[in-house]
C-alpha cells in the first residue's frame, strides 16, 4: 500500500513543512527502519500535527531523537511493521503487526 495517496517519505513531508510552512496532514503515522523519520514526526508535532504513533522496525533503538519524540508525548511501537493503509480518499488508518508476524492492531 506505499504507492497510495497521502504515503510519502518522511524527509519529504519535512521538508513540505519546514521548506513550505505546509503540513502534510493533520492526523500523521510514521512508518520506519531509521532515526531520520523521528526528526520529521518532531518537528510535524512541533507544528502542530497529531503524530498518532511512530511504529519502528527496530526493536530497540536508543537516542536522542526517540527520547526527543517521547517527551512531546509521541507514542512509539517498537519491532511492528506497518501491513496495511486503509482509506479512500486520503489514508484513514494503518494496520500495526510484530514484525515476526501475529495479531493485528490498528
Amino acid at each position: 500500500d506505499n504507492d497510495r495517496p497521502g504515503i510519502m517519505l518522511a524527509s519529504a513531508a519535512r521538508t513540505y513543512l519546514n521548506h513550505y510552512g505546509v503540513a502534510v496532514g493533520r492526523n500523521v503515522g510514521v512508518y520506519t527502519a531509521n532515526d531520520s523519520a523521528y526528526a520529521a514526526a518532531i518537528d510535524l508535532k512541533k507544528a502542530g500535527v497529531n503524530i498518532a504513533a511512530i511504529v519502528d522496525l527496530r526493536d530497540n533503538p536508543s537516542g536522542s531523537v526517540i527520547d526527543e519524540a517521547r517527551g512531546l508525548g509521541i507514542e512509539i511501537n517498537f519491532g511492528r511493521a506497518v501491513v496495511r493503509a486503509g482509506g479512500k480518499l486520503r489514508v484513514s488508518s494503518m494496520t500495526v503487526q510484530p514484525k515476526n508476524g501475529g495479531g493485528e492492531r490498528t
